[in-house]
């Protein structure tokens, strides 16, 4: 009796394997349609250390040490906007994950099967 158990559990575990996997190879494949928006973007302009402006668009530090973005446009430039906008600070948030998970592994061994894992 137990061995029918196993097989149905073993059955419903392909049957979702493979619902599932059909899902994320369409996604991977999956190209979006980019016509009818605008993917050129200005140049933007660093006013200083806490002011950064691209148009009508403002990354600023607040008062109390918070970063504010504003962006307008459509869904297709405001994803350019605020790359282009947050860009050092994206690239200091990975620089400092990654050297707080150099902390916490040391090995490098370790950390290549952390990446792999991950």
């Amino acid at each position: 009796m137990k061995g029918i158990t196993y097989i149905k559990l073993f059955l419903y575990c392909c049957l979702l394997l493979i619902i599932s996997s059909c899902g994320t190879s369409k996604s991977l494949h999956h190209q979006p349609i980019l016509a009818g928006y605008n993917d050129i973007i200005s140049e933007r302009i660093v006013h200083s250390d806490s002011l950064i402006t691209l148009d009508d668009n403002i990354l600023k530090l607040s008062k109390y040490g918070h970063w504010q973005l504003l962006v307008e446009g459509d869904p297709l430039e405001r994803g350019l906007i605020t790359g282009s906008l947050t860009q050092e600070l994206l690239q200091y948030q990975e620089k400092v994950f990654l050297d707080k998970v150099g902390d916490i592994v040391p090995s490098k061994f370790k950390q290549r099967l952390l990446r792999g894992f991950l």
